[in-house]
Protein backbone atom coordinates (compact mmCIF):
# COMPACT_ATOMS: atom_id res chain seq x y z
CA UNK A 1 0.00 0.00 0.00
CA UNK A 2 1.07 3.56 -0.56
CA UNK A 3 0.98 6.59 1.67
CA UNK A 4 -1.59 9.28 0.95
CA UNK A 5 -0.83 12.99 1.34
CA UNK A 6 -3.32 15.72 2.18
CA UNK A 7 -1.97 19.16 1.30
CA UNK A 8 -4.99 21.31 2.09
CA UNK A 9 -7.90 21.23 4.49
CA UNK A 10 -11.04 19.68 3.01
CA UNK A 11 -9.42 16.91 0.94
CA UNK A 12 -10.11 13.24 1.64
CA UNK A 13 -8.27 9.98 2.20
CA UNK A 14 -10.02 6.99 0.58
CA UNK A 15 -10.15 3.59 2.26
CA UNK A 16 -10.97 1.04 -0.49
CA UNK A 17 -11.65 -1.78 1.98
CA UNK A 18 -14.71 -2.67 4.04
CA UNK A 19 -12.79 -2.52 7.33
CA UNK A 20 -11.46 0.52 9.18
CA UNK A 21 -7.70 0.98 9.48
CA UNK A 22 -5.48 2.34 12.24
CA UNK A 23 -3.09 4.67 10.40
CA UNK A 24 0.24 6.22 11.25
CA UNK A 25 -0.17 9.93 10.53
CA UNK A 26 2.71 12.37 10.04
CA UNK A 27 1.76 16.02 10.48
CA UNK A 28 4.17 18.48 8.88
CA UNK A 29 3.61 21.88 10.45
CA UNK A 30 3.58 23.95 13.63
CA UNK A 31 1.21 25.70 16.02
CA UNK A 32 -2.03 24.70 17.72
CA UNK A 33 -4.52 22.79 15.58
CA UNK A 34 -7.94 21.20 15.69
CA UNK A 35 -7.93 18.39 13.13
CA UNK A 36 -10.79 16.22 11.94
CA UNK A 37 -10.24 12.92 10.13
CA UNK A 38 -13.54 11.40 9.07
CA UNK A 39 -15.73 11.47 12.19
CA UNK A 40 -12.89 11.93 14.70
CA UNK A 41 -11.80 15.36 15.94
CA UNK A 42 -8.67 15.90 18.02
CA UNK A 43 -6.53 18.83 19.09
CA UNK A 44 -2.77 19.30 18.99
CA UNK A 45 -0.96 21.95 21.01
CA UNK A 46 2.51 23.44 20.63
CA UNK A 47 3.52 21.56 17.49
CA UNK A 48 7.07 22.73 16.79
CA UNK A 49 8.29 20.93 13.69
CA UNK A 50 5.66 18.29 13.14
CA UNK A 51 4.69 15.09 14.88
CA UNK A 52 3.51 11.55 14.31
CA UNK A 53 0.25 10.06 15.56
CA UNK A 54 0.25 6.27 15.63
CA UNK A 55 -3.33 5.06 16.07
CA UNK A 56 -2.30 1.41 16.29
CA UNK A 57 -0.16 1.94 19.41
CA UNK A 58 -2.03 5.07 20.65
CA UNK A 59 1.12 7.25 20.78
CA UNK A 60 1.94 10.77 19.64
CA UNK A 61 5.64 11.56 19.19
CA UNK A 62 8.41 13.39 17.36
CA UNK A 63 11.63 11.44 17.01
CA UNK A 64 12.28 9.90 20.45
CA UNK A 65 10.11 12.45 22.29
CA UNK A 66 6.63 11.39 23.41
CA UNK A 67 4.01 14.09 22.81
CA UNK A 68 0.85 12.46 24.17
CA UNK A 69 0.42 15.47 26.45
CA UNK A 70 0.19 17.72 23.38
CA UNK A 71 -2.80 15.78 22.01
CA UNK A 72 -6.37 15.70 23.26
CA UNK A 73 -9.17 13.61 21.83
CA UNK A 74 -9.26 10.18 20.22
CA UNK A 75 -6.73 8.78 17.78
CA UNK A 76 -8.36 8.74 14.33
CA UNK A 77 -9.19 5.69 12.24
CA UNK A 78 -9.85 5.56 8.50
CA UNK A 79 -13.36 4.25 7.95
CA UNK A 80 -14.31 2.47 4.75
CA UNK A 81 -14.82 4.99 1.93
CA UNK A 82 -13.92 8.68 1.91
CA UNK A 83 -12.53 10.30 5.07
CA UNK A 84 -12.48 14.09 4.85
CA UNK A 85 -9.49 15.76 6.55
CA UNK A 86 -9.91 19.32 7.84
CA UNK A 87 -7.91 21.55 10.14
CA UNK A 88 -8.03 24.97 11.72
CA UNK A 89 -6.03 26.93 14.29
CA UNK A 90 -2.81 28.87 14.59
CA UNK A 91 0.41 28.19 12.69
CA UNK A 92 0.63 26.18 9.50
CA UNK A 93 0.25 22.65 8.20
CA UNK A 94 2.00 22.06 4.89
CA UNK A 95 0.76 18.46 4.64
CA UNK A 96 -0.47 15.43 6.49
CA UNK A 97 0.89 12.07 5.36
CA UNK A 98 -1.17 8.95 6.05
CA UNK A 99 0.42 5.50 6.19
CA UNK A 100 -3.00 3.85 6.07
CA UNK A 101 -2.18 0.31 7.19
CA UNK A 102 -5.15 -1.11 5.29
CA UNK A 103 -6.81 -4.19 6.73
CA UNK A 104 -9.00 -6.76 5.01
CA UNK A 105 -11.11 -9.64 6.20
Amino acid sequence: YETQEVTQSGLSVYNPYGVYSEPKIQIIGSGDKRIRVGNTTFELENIVSGMILDTEIQEAYSGETLLNGSMSGAFPVLASGFNEVTWQGTGTISKIIFDPRWRTL
